[in-house]
């Protein structure tokens, strides 16, 4: 059995709106510490996990694509 888990937000996170490039900015740029740079930098930090999880859990890397079925 697999599940979908989905988080809703109604506020509080729509605080910036980025680019790619003004992102990996902020998250390099340790002088930064402002709300919404160590917000990106823990989904940074998520990221970085569940990108490892995948790994262990078998996904095949194809390019930029990950193949994968994860029992959560």
């Amino acid at each position: 059995m697999f599940y979908i888990h989905t988080l809703v937000c109604d506020g509080g996170w729509d605080q910036a709106a980025l680019t790619y490039a003004e992102a990996q900015m902020r998250i390099d740029d340790r002088s930064m510490n402002d709300e919404v740079t160590l917000g990106l930098r823990r989904l940074n930090e998520l990221a970085k996990i569940l990108k490892h999880d995948r790994q262990q859990n078998g996904s095949v890397m194809r390019g930029y694509i990950y193949t994968s079925m994860t029992r959560l």
